[in-house]
């Protein structure tokens, strides 16, 4: 134990002196990933969402025509003011966001039964512009929805005559669309963390002592080669679990700051974050055991980069399974690692309970595998050709 010890201090406290590796570790994989994962769907989402209860003031040129229409508007929390002569020009000049054009014959047609045009200048170039149009044209719509009831009910004209068909949707899905959505990126969310976690770490704990040459005598201690590699993937799983908690950490943080946008994209409450953590946690273990193998059989560093760029890819092929083949969750899905992992995570997401015999053989698989993958370094730390 106390060998044990002695070398998992002296790994970490070689990680930490790694800049680069602590920066993939604890800053780009837990929080620069997930901010670029984020920040662009919030930005989309605040850009094309439409919040009805936001009052908003447009201009309104030939304001005297409709009366009854702006109302309306003011009823549905827009407001106006005058529009200046030349708003046009300023529309284009994005200086307005929307300007509502009700020309002089708008009564006449009115009041005649006729389509009276109402006229909506904007850009649809100028994201401010174009969502303050939107959420314009469907109080509009409103309006107009409003008026052609009214106008059927004043002639005794029963407005159901012109829908001969009434379609109602009956979706025999318990998961709503915010859990779809959210269940096409939360997986990779959590696995990304995991990999980036300890990509380096494994490389310069294995190939990057061989450059250094302090691997040579590292092994000539009198410390059994089953101790000095269950030492060093304990290193790399001691930054990889860091990695992964700092991401927990950081959705709950978002949650608790950001704006309601944010949770239009992913909204997790506790109980269920605390499952996520349970049911992904064995995966630290298996990511640390596999990014260190791999980086273990390569001789250089730059060898060990390459065989992990291509290697990355075996982990994230059960997420990629998921998006485009409906498998359910069973026994024998559960028994693959990561895939059964990915599965219960969506189950969560969608408000299923947590079946724990799906637990419990996934985790068992995550762990078997992390064994197997372990007993492999070791015997590859046994050969000579790992002083070569």
């Amino acid at each position: 134990m106390k060998q044990l010890l002695a070398i998992l201090r002296k790994e970490v406290r070689d990680n930490f002196r790694d800049k680069r590796s602590m920066f993939f570790s604890l800053l780009y994989g837990p929080v620069l990933m997930p901010l670029m994962i984020f920040a662009p769907l919030m930005i989309m989402m605040n850009r094309y969402s439409i919040d009805n209860d936001r009052v908003m003031t447009i201009e309104v040129s030939g304001s005297e025509n409709a009366p009854n229409l702006l109302a309306f508007l003011h009823q549905n929390n827009i407001d106006y003011k005058e529009a200046a002569e030349d708003y046009k020009e300023k529309v284009k000049k994005d200086l307005v966001d929307v300007v509502l054009e009700i020309p002089s014959d708008y009564p006449t047609h009115f009041r005649a039964g006729e389509p009276a045009a109402l006229y909506l200048h904007y850009d649809s170039e100028n994201s401010a512009s174009q969502k303050t149009f939107r959420q314009l044209k469907t109080v509009l719509d409103k309006f107009n929805a409003l008026l052609k009831s009214e106008r059927f009910a004043v002639r005794g004209i029963d407005e159901n005559i012109f829908k001969p068909l009434d379609i109602v949707e009956r979706n025999a899905s318990t998961v709503s669309q915010k859990a779809k959505f959210t269940n096409g990126f939360l997986p990779f969310l959590f696995l990304f963390p995991l990999l980036m976690g300890g990509f380096y770490l494994a490389i310069d704990t294995t190939a990057g002592e061989r450059e250094r040459l302090s691997f040579e005598p590292l092994l000539s201690l009198a410390v059994p080669r089953s101790v000095l590699v269950f030492a060093k993937w304990l290193s790399v799983c001691l930054f990889v679990n860091l990695s992964f908690f700092l991401t927990i950490v950081g959705t709950c943080v978002a949650q608790l700051l950001a704006s309601k946008d944010f949770d239009m994209i992913l909204s997790l409450s506790f109980p269920v974050l605390a499952k996520l953590v349970l049911t992904m946690w064995p995966l630290t273990l298996l990511m640390s055991a596999f990014l260190f193998t791999v980086a273990a059989i390569a001789r250089n560093t730059k060898e060990a980069q390459s065989q992990m760029g291509f290697a990355m890819m075996l982990p994230m092929a059960p997420y990629f399974v998921l998006q485009f083949a409906e498998l359910k969750p069973s026994y024998e899905t559960m028994a693959i690692p990561v895939l059964g992992q990915f599965q219960l995570v969506q189950d969560l997401v969608a408000g299923e309970a947590l079946n724990i015999g799906y637990l419990l053989i996934s985790a068992g698989s995550a762990i078997l595998l992390t064994l197997i993958l372990l007993v492999v370094s070791i015997n590859s730390y046994r050969k000579e050709k790992m002083l070569t």
